[in-house]
């Protein structure tokens, strides 16, 4: 997009209100996919700081539910539908960590994530010493 195009999708009251129905419907279904499409639709466009922190939070929270869910089942991560969002949102849990220079709090996630997740080259890739 265009910044000329990003300055319209935020002024266009049509769209603003498909997007907070959207992000109302993603919230209370829980759908993570849902959820990243507002997310990263509230970031490109730089809205309101509020709602992309209830958007995180809820992606979060949907994301550690699910992992949990995964866990209780004894299986791990893999990198397709939604698993590959709970490993987005882990991983960037785990990044804000290490931007709030809790950098033992982000590689003890990392090290979580790499037990979790059933791939092999992203084990390696995300292996924090």
């Amino acid at each position: 997009m265009t910044t000329e195009e990003l300055k319209q999708a935020r002024l266009n009251p049509e769209f603003l209100g498909f997007l907070e129905k959207k992000e109302n419907d993603a919230i209370s279904s829980k759908n993570i996919k849902e959820l990243y499409e507002v997310l990263d639709t509230l970031l490109i466009l730089d809205l309101d700081d509020e709602r992309i922190n209830k958007v995180y939070e809820t992606i979060l929270v949907v994301a550690f539910d699910g992992i949990g869910a995964k866990l209780d089942s004894h299986t791990k991560l893999t990198l397709d539908g939604d698993d590959f969002l709970y490993i987005r949102a882990f991983y960037e849990h785990a990044i804000e960590k290490w931007s709030s220079d809790n950098f033992q709090g982000a590689k003890e996630l990392l090290f979580v994530l790499s037990q979790i997740v059933d791939d092999e080259l992203l084990n390696e890739a995300i292996n924090v010493t």
